[in-house]
This record gives structure tokens, sequence and C-alpha cells, in this order.
């Protein structure tokens, strides 16, 4: 893909598409379609500028920010500020799973042959993400990765938890499900979770249930010393399991020794190839947590995303990880750079931005994003 020439096409399919709702007859949308003029026009904007617009939403109106109705409001993570809600719609989900799962994988299997497409099975964290449902229809929640994103059932096949261990409702309970099955599998080649403090959680899990989890493969049967009322239904936990296939004495032992002594993952699986997490800067001291809790493994951050939607993908897995280096995907949102120097400036000017193509190696830019559900030229 040319990025510019999608860049391009892709904001004057936006601005389109968003002329006629309520905040684009505000902002005087009709008629702008190229990036020169919108950058003229439309001021940079923050969370701020739109609670107006999400109030209106949060009271059951349509074509405010999209001409239809966003599926749901997304609670934005809080990691770079307050939390505030901001539209989510499902082609923003789609997007992620196909340009950036999709694409990630592919350099990954690039780069690692057969390890994250291959016979071995992956531990995959993923937990359910409850939405509170108002009267007025709108719901309000986190747009974290869940069971119920699109495409996320096409992925299950190599996971070493059955599609069953993905509807528990209780983080604590999923957890404890996705550490025993991934125990049971002394082949095990992947761990890969949203975050590297939920890897930290399961592998810090393995050690603080030891005694429960040992049970539970010596019988072949979850939650083996719990009562049944504190527990999920007997449905769920014959699936479950079904997928630990039957007692195993000698792999409980085992894994009894190692949690015993503080092994690290890479003993408790001495075929493990991969591990799968975001890095960055808010991650880095669990980051070194996590080093400690896996032993010698290569970590790889596969993707970049925000509430806001994709970002951008890792097209060069063999980066070190906390260095990792990302590429705008110029299909999923417009992207604009605010030189640093404009950092702590709360209105910068409508013109302080520059285009991606312009942008000066070595040189140091904030993120002004326009997105399919409608922000436009929003500070991330």
């Amino acid at each position: 893909e040319n990025a510019e020439t999608v860049q391009r096409q892709l904001l004057a399919s936006l601005l389109a598409r968003h002329q006629n709702t309520e905040y684009g007859r505000r902002r005087g949308l009709l008629g702008i379609s190229g990036f020169e003029e919108f950058r003229k026009a439309h001021p940079i904007t923050g969370p701020d500028d739109y609670e107006q617009d999400v109030a209106s939403i949060f009271k059951g109106s349509g074509g405010v920010l999209t001409p239809q109705q966003p599926d749901f409001l997304a609670r934005t993570s809080g990691t770079s500020g307050p939390p505030h809600l901001i539209p989510h719609i499902a082609e923003i989900s789609r997007d992620h799973f196909w340009r950036g799962v999709s694409v990630a994988f592919a350099a990954l299997d690039a780069e690692f042959p057969g390890a994250a497409i291959g016979l071995q099975r992956s531990a995959k964290l993923a937990f359910r993400v409850p939405r509170q449902a108002y009267a007025n229809g709108v719901e309000v929640g986190s747009n974290a990765p869940s069971p119920d994103d699109f495409g996320f059932h096409q992925v299950l096949f190599p996971c070493a938890s059955p599609e069953a261990a993905y509807g528990i409702e209780t983080d604590e309970q999923a957890l404890y499900a996705h550490t025993l099955l991934a125990l049971k599998d002394r082949n095990l080649g992947v761990l890969e979770a949203k975050s590297v403090p939920l890897l930290c959680r399961l592998l810090e899990t393995a050690r603080a249930t030891r005694r429960g989890l040992v049970q539970d493969l010596r019988n072949g049967h979850i939650w083996d010393r719990r009562l049944s009322e504190h527990v999920p239904d007997a449905a769920l936990r014959d699936a479950i399991d079904a997928a630990l296939g039957g007692p195993d004495p000698t792999r409980a032992a085992e894994v009894n020794k190692l949690l015993k002594n503080n092994a690290p993952a890479t003993e408790l699986w001495p075929h493990l190839r991969l591990v799968l997490a975001a890095d960055g800067g808010v991650f880095s001291v669990e980051a070194a947590r996590l080093r400690e809790l896996l032993g010698e493994v290569e970590v790889h951050s596969p993707w970049y995303a925000a509430t806001e939607g994709l970002l951008g993908v890792n097209v060069l897995p063999a980066k070190p990880f906390g260095r990792s280096t990302y590429v705008l995907d110029p299909g999923s949102m417009v992207f604009e750079l605010l030189p640093e120097e404009w950092r702590w400036t709360k209105n910068p000017p409508a013109s302080a931005t520059i285009f991606p193509w312009d942008a000066v190696v070595g040189h140091r830019y904030e993120l002004v994003i326009t997105t399919k559900a409608g922000l436009c030229r929003y500070r991330l």
C-alpha cells in the first residue's frame, strides 16, 4: 500500500461519511474533502471537545458523531490521562482483527517459523469484558480484547483452553482455568496476553495456587477441592475436564516439583518458543518482573492499539522487547504528527501538525488521529 494515497482516500471517505452528523454540521465539515483544507478548517481536539456529543449519545441520540448509533461507549484505560468515554463501532474491531492480528501473526511466522502458527498449543489469556446497559439502550464499558470480539473464535484452534473456558464470568476463576490448562500441556509453545501484567498474573497464580492446580491435574477435574456452589456450572466444568483429558499424575508431580522451586516458565514448558504481550513505558516495571518469571525466551509485542482503535503493527519482531518498532496502519485511522514542542500546549494551532510522510527520523511526535467513530484531529 502507498501510505499517503491510502490516508488521503480514507480521510476523504470519513469526511463524506461524517459531514452530516451533528458534529460534522457544527464543525462545518460539509464540502471538505482534502487534508490541507481539513487542517485549516478544523482545530486540534481532545476529550473535552466531545463531552457534549458523548452526553447526547448517552441519552440515546443517533447521528451525533457517526451516522449510525455506536455499538457502545468505550471507557479509555486512563494510562495517559483521566478515563473518558468515546464511541465504538464494529468497524474498529474488524480493523483490529484483519489489519492488526492477521498481519502481526504473518510477521511472526516469517520471523519465528512455526512458533506462532504451528502444531504447538498456545496459552491465550482473554477475559469477558462486562458492559453496563442503561435504560436508554446505551451500553458503557471497556473495549479491551475479549472473547466476545469479532474474529476471536477463529483463532481458538491452537489454544490450550477450550472455548468454554473463555465463557467464565469472573477474572479470578478464568485465570485459574487458563493456568491449569496451560500447565497440563508440557509441549506448550506460546504464552499470549494483551499486556505484560496479565502474563505476570498467570505465572504468579501458578505459584500461589500450586496445591489446587496439582490436585486438579492429578485427578483430571478442575476445582476438585472446591464446593460446587463456589465454581461455574457443571456443563462448563465438564468441558474443561474434557480438555484436561483425564488424570495425569506424572505431569502433576512434575509441575508440583517445579512450582515448589519457583521454576521459570521455560522449565514449566521446556518447548516454549514465544511470548506475546504489549510492551511500553507504562509496563516497564512489570516487564522486568516478567523477565524473572519467564527465563530465556523470545518476548514480542505484536501490535500497538488504544481504545480509539488500531494504531500500528510490529513488522520487525527481531527488535528487543521494550524497543518494539511499529508501522502505522494507514487504513485504520488517519494520522497527523504533532511535534514534541507542542506537548504541553493545551490548544496548539491547527497548522502545528505535519503529515506522517513528512516526519523527520529521530524527532519525537504526538499522534493526532481522525477515526472511523467520528473523532476528528484528536490528540491521543
